[in-house]
């Protein structure tokens, strides 16, 4: 596979050409081996292996572009910031990306995400050349660089990113072994929090990229507005599956994978959600065939996706939290949707964390030693509790539950003394927007 690239020079195209060799895999095994693709810059791909493409495609020519993207890319990171190692993360790196095929080409549906791995500790890196470069490729999210210092991988914790990172990324530019520093050994150690933690990230994206006003509008005059719902609705539903499997001990970085071990163990491990949601094994599976290759015809009606995503998000997110904090085998106790947003405040232990990402960005935010909480309740539980009312509070009608809205904003004054605005807001839809937007600010502080 030839793979066109721009290049500023004979040093840039070398930095880049330090590529990393595909050690296989074993997929589905118990303990992952990582996998990494042999590039070269302008050359041929001679690796073996399951990683050979960026999509499910399998089209030499829609890899050839996609690659050529990617390269350029990397290959002015490398120029401007020299690290010690840069990593290609998410779908594009495991041969996962999403694109959808238009008559004008391939369109890149997912971000270019890579991380920086330096030597010495350095500040975020901002690119004044990314956006430019993400329209000349017609990427139609982001093209996100991420930094962090090789030492702190030793102390990676138990974290989904951290193992995608050692078991599903690309090795893209010098040390290759880099990410063997990360001491995570297998799916089965990561941590059950991060299940009601990847539902509450998705969760409040999709709020945040509706409107109720959609609900009567004609989207067929905006496809990319449309397409957007889609998408994170398709987001969120995959999240559902993510954190199921993570109950059972069997995640793992691809989302075919994934998608083969919740047809297998949906009905047999999850009889009481299975029951109270049936529709989500059929929406699991749907979302990650639209995930490997986007189709709008999958999702016709995307106000219709939307609110079936926040149904299904809902139900899962109630029914993990019960059994990571209430009902471990999943074979007693049940749960209660509308008793969530009380438990998981008072069942989340307090994190000392958590304690100090809330008030450090409270803080910077507020610039005012105001803002500043004790270390009394877990600030990323309230959040998610004000994150479920707000998404339980509208309907397909376009009705909003006021009362649980009140309910998101008062738990939310637990933490910040915001949401005076929402308050007296007397329209329900503006209200809920505005709540909204008080709900992703807290997110931010609790989780950046």
């Amino acid at each position: 596979m030839r793979i066109a690239v721009s290049l500023r020079g004979r040093a840039q195209g070398a930095a880049v050409a330090r590529l990393g060799e595909d050690t296989g895999a074993r997929m589905g095994s118990g303990a992952e081996t990582r996998m990494t693709e042999a590039w070269s810059a302008g050359g041929t791909d001679e690796a073996p292996g399951a990683w050979t493409s960026y999509t499910e495609h399998r089209d030499p020519e829609i890899d050839r572009i996609i690659g050529g993207q990617i390269n350029e890319a990397a290959s002015r990171i490398v120029a401007d910031v020299r690290p010690d190692a840069l990593v290609l993360l998410g779908g594009y790196a495991r041969g996962e990306g999403s694109v959808m095929l238009g008559p004008g080409g391939p369109i890149p549906m997912g971000d270019y995400d890579f991380l920086i791995i330096s030597k010495y500790p350095r500040p975020p890196p901002r690119f004044r050349w990314a956006e430019a470069m993400r329209k000349r490729f017609n990427l139609q999210y982001e093209i996100d660089a991420t930094s962090t210092w090789k030492p702190l991988l030793r102390l990676a914790g138990r974290r989904i990113y951290f193992y995608e990172l050692k078991f599903g990324s690309r090795v893209l530019a010098g040390d290759r072994s880099v990410l063997g520093l990360i001491p995570i050994a297998d799916a089965s150690e990561i941590d059950l929090s991060e299940g009601p933690s990847v539902l509450s990230n998705r969760l409040i994206s999709l709020t945040t990229t509706f409107n109720p006003a959609y609900i009567d509008a004609d989207l067929g005059q905006d496809e990319g507005l449309g397409r957007h719902i889609v998408f994170q609705a398709v987001k969120s539903i995959l999240a559902c599956g993510e954190s199921l499997l993570l109950l059972s001990r069997q995640y793992h970085f691809s989302y075919r994978e994934r998608s083969r071990r919740f047809a297998h163990l949906f009905r047999k491990d999850f009889p009481l959600l299975r029951s109270r949601d049936p529709g989500l094994e059929e929406a699991y599976l749907r979302a990650t065939e639209f995930k490997m290759k986007p189709d709008m015809r999958l999702y016709r009606n995307p106000i219709d996706a939307w609110f079936e995503a926040k149904r299904h998000s809902i139900e899962t997110l109630a029914y993990v939290q019960n059994r990571i904090y209430r009902d471990a085998d999943g074979n007693g106790q049940g749960y209660d949707c509308s008793a969530f947003p009380r438990q998981i405040i008072e069942e989340t232990p307090p994190d000392a964390l958590d304690f100090l990402r809330f008030n450090l960005g409270s803080f910077l935010s507020m610039r005012s030693l105001k803002g500043l909480r004790s270390l009394g309740i877990s600030y990323s539980a309230v959040v998610r509790s004000a994150i479920f009312c707000h998404a339980l509070s509208i309907s397909r009608d376009g009705s909003i539950d006021e009362d649980l809205l009140g309910e998101a904003l008062r738990t939310l004054g637990r933490i910040l003394p915001a949401g005076r605005v929402a308050c007296r807001e007397s329209d329900p839809w503006k209200k809920w927007l505005l709540v909204g937007k008080v709900i992703e600010d807290a997110w931010g502080l609790a989780k950046k």
